[in-house]
Parts: structure tokens; sequence; C-alpha cells
């Protein structure tokens, strides 16, 4: 168990600063490169037509009124480049986030709904099997504060961890850049993980100490059955990306 622990904690790691470089680095690269060539391949052109108006202009007329006619115009495209670099950085600067259709909506509230009404069913059924009436009495003197404070943090964060992507899947209305496989290896490792410790004992001491680590492998299905529902329901528009 400490070696899958250490194995997670390892991958997460590697995760995460996928994630800082390719929100950090790569995008700004990528907007600065487009801002650069697009402006510049303007700015050649633009160039070019000046000197050849610069030239036509010289040629054909050397009075002052046609070359403060030129100058004026010449200040009036130095401003027109400025005004479209200016909005062509905000423009790649900014995200525009279209809005949700009723469908995701409905099921963003059906969501949430589920996931309350499932938890309070979880935690109420759990104390009735531990402390209800008739049942096996749990030596408490075997319980340790400190471990159990840990592993009910670790659950806590462990089952949360999915709501965030699950609401930017739902804010997208798209699930591009998720590893199916990923997830599906997630929920059977966590599922052997819960069956192991069962098959260890189900006496209710063993479980109640174990139950952290329970929920926090136990509880995560619902969140990964939902990212795929989200594949299920998204699968058209990830296609047509591709």
């Amino acid at each position: 168990m400490l070696l899958l622990a250490l194995y997670y904690l390892l991958a997460d790691c590697l995760l995460m600063g996928q994630v800082f470089y390719y929100r950090t680095v790569y995008p700004q690269h990528h907007i600065e490169e487009i801002v650069v060539n697009d402006y510049g391949a303007e700015e050649s052109d633009l160039a070019i037509s000046r000197h050849r108006k610069s030239s036509s202009s010289s040629s054909s007329s050397a009075s002052s009124s046609s070359c403060n006619d030129f100058m004026n115009e010449r200040t009036s495209l130095l401003s027109t480049d400025s005004n479209i670099l200016n909005s062509k950085s905000r423009a790649s600067s900014t995200t525009i986030q279209p809005p949700q259709s009723l469908a995701t909506r409905n099921v963003v509230r059906l969501f949430f709904v589920s996931s309350i009404l499932l938890w309070t069913g979880l935690l109420v059924g759990s104390a009735l099997f531990f402390f209800g009436s008739g049942q096996t009495k749990v030596d408490m003197s075997q319980w340790h504060l400190i471990p159990q404070l840990l592993g009910w943090g670790s659950a806590l964060l462990y089952c949360v961890s999915r709501i965030p992507q699950i609401m930017q899947n739902f804010r997208n209305e798209s699930v591009e850049g998720l590893s199916l496989v990923m997830f599906i290896f997630s929920v059977i490792g966590n599922i052997t993980y819960c069956v192991s410790i069962m098959l260890e004992s189900t006496e209710p001491t063993y479980l109640l100490i174990n139950y952290p680590w329970l929920l926090g492998s136990g509880g995560t299905l619902f969140f990964d059955f939902t990212i795929f529902f989200q594949f299920y329901m998204y699968r058209q528009t990830t296609i047509g990306k591709k």
C-alpha cells in the first residue's frame, strides 16, 4: 500500500508539472508567435506599398502639398497598424466562453443533486452500520486520532479532486485532451484496492479503522463514472474536433 501511494504521488507530480508547463510557457509563446508573425507580415506588405507610393509620389510631383498629404497618410497608416496589433493581442489573450446548452445545464443540476443524495446516504448508512443498535460494538481503543485525521483528509481531497475536471468538461462541453484509458485504469485500481481491504477482514473495528481509505478509493467511483458519461455525452464533439 505504501508503494502504491508513492507511485500515485509520483504520477500526480508529473501531471502537475505538465499542466504547469503547458498553461504557462506554451500558450504564451504561441500567442506571441501568432501576433508577431501576423503583424510582421502586414507590416512588410505595408512597407512595400509605402515605398512604392513614396517613389511614385516623388517622381510625379515634388510639390510641398503632395508631401504633406503623404506624411498625413503615413501617420494614419501607422495609427491603423497600432490598432490592429492591439486588437490582435487582446483577441489572442482573451478566451470567449460559449454559452452552455440546455442539456448540459440539466445534467449539471442532476450531477449536484445526485452527488448530495449519494454522499448523504453513504455517510448515514455507514454510521448505522458501525454504531447502530444490534451491531457488534466497535473497539475504539484501536482507533488512533492522528492517522485517522490524515486518512480522512486524504479521502476528502481524493474524492473532490475529480470535481474541477468534471466542471471544466461541462463548461467546455468537451472531453478533448482527457485519456479514457487513464480513468479506466483508475476505476479498476480503486475497485481492487477496496476489495483487498475487505478480503482481509469484515470485522467492524477493522473496517472502521480502514474506512477513510475505503471511502477515498470507493467514493471516487461515482465521479469516475460521471466522467465516463461525459465521454459518451460529448463523443460527437470530440470526434468532430479531431
